[in-house]
C-alpha cells in the first residue's frame, strides 16, 4: 500500500525553474552554509584553534558552490514526486544522491588540490564519512522542501462558455445569431425569418430542420410556418380554452394552429407559477 496516496494532490503537469524557485533554493543554501560555518567555527574555538569566522564561511561557501546549481534540480525532483508513493520517492532521492554527491566531491577535490598544491586524488583520500554529512543534509533538505513547498500546478484558463448560435450566410459573409436572441421564426418561401428585437434576419433553411435544431433550447412549433421561444412571449389571445395567437417581446403576433395548439399551451403553461 502506498504511504503517500497519489489522489490527495493534483498532478503537476509541468515544473520549471522560475524566480521563486531560485530565490527559495538560494535562501536555503545561504542559511545552511551559514549554519555549517558557525558550527565548524564553534568546534575550532573549543579546540583552541584561532580561525576567523569569515575564513570558515568562505571555505564552506566555496565547498558548497556546486549545490547552488544542483539544489534547484533536486528541489524540482521533490516537487515532481509529491504525488508518488514512498518507494518511488526514495528511489528518486537515492538517484539524486548518486549524481549530486560525486559532483560535489570531485569539485571539492579539485579546488582543495589547487589551494594546497596537491592532487585531487590525494585530497579524496583524506575525505571521511563525516565530510559527506553536510552534503547529504543539503540534498535531503532540498528534496523534502520541494515536496512541501512545491510550485503550484499551472492551471489552464477556463474556456469561455459556448453560446449556441445559428450561422446565417449572406453575400458578405456569415453572421452568428445567438439562439437566446431569437424570439421566433417565420417561414418566408425558401427562407426562415429569424425574429429578434428590432430586426429580422433571413436564414435559408426549412422549418422542420430549424425546429429540430432549436428544440433543445426550448423553442416550440405553433404553426406549420411559425416557431416561437415561449420564454419571450409577452401575451396570448385565446378563444375559450384554445390559444389562437401569441405576442412576442418585439411585438410580433404569431398565429397558433389547431395542430400545434396543445404544444403551445403546455409550453406557455410551464412558465406560470401555480
Amino acid at each position: 500500500m502506498a504511504i503517500f496516496d497519489s489522489t490527495l494532490q493534483p498532478h503537476l503537469p509541468r515544473l520549471r525553474a522560475d524566480r521563486t524557485l531560485v530565490l527559495t533554493t538560494v535562501s536555503i543554501w545561504v542559511i545552511l552554509v551559514f549554519l555549517f560555518s558557525l558550527s565548524a567555527y564553534i568546534d575550532h574555538a573549543r579546540a583552541g584553534r584561532n580561525i576567523a569566522f569569515l575564513i570558515v564561511l568562505r571555505n564552506y561557501a566555496i565547498g558548497f558552490t556546486p549545490w547552488l546549481f544542483m539544489m534547484p534540480v533536486i528541489f524540482l525532483y521533490g516537487a515532481r514526486d509529491v504525488n508518488k508513493a514512498l518507494l518511488p520517492s526514495v528511489i528518486t532521492a537515492l538517484a539524486s544522491a548518486m549524481i549530486a554527491l560525486p559532483v560535489s566531491g570531485i569539485f571539492n577535490a579539485v579546488v582543495l588540490a589547487a589551494m594546497h598544491d596537491t592532487t585531487p586524488l590525494q585530497v579524496i583520500q583524506t575525505f571521511q564519512m563525516r565530510d559527506w554529512l553536510w552534503d547529504v543534509l543539503l540534498l535531503m533538505f532540498n528534496y523534502l522542501a520541494g515536496r512541501l513547498m512545491r510550485p503550484r500546478p499551472e492551471i489552464a484558463p477556463e474556456a469561455p462558455e459556448q453560446v449556441p448560435a445559428i450561422a446565417v450566410k449572406s453575400t458578405t459573409g456569415v453572421e452568428f445569431i445567438p439562439v437566446k436572441q431569437i424570439q421566433g421564426a417565420t417561414a418566408q418561401g425558401n427562407y426562415i425569418a429569424l425574429l429578434m428585437d428590432g430586426r429580422e434576419v433571413l436564414h435559408r433553411a426549412t422549418m422542420a430542420s430549424l425546429s429540430e435544431k432549436l428544440s433543445d433550447a426550448g423553442f416550440v412549433r405553433v404553426h406549420r410556418s411559425h416557431l416561437i421561444n415561449p420564454n419571450l412571449v409577452t401575451g396570448a389571445k385565446a378563444r375559450g380554452d384554445r390559444i389562437r395567437e401569441v405576442q412576442l417581446n418585439n411585438g410580433s403576433r404569431i398565429p397558433v394552429s389547431d395542430r400545434y395548439m396543445d404544444d403551445a399551451y403546455r409550453a406557455l403553461s410551464g412558465r406560470v407559477l401555480d
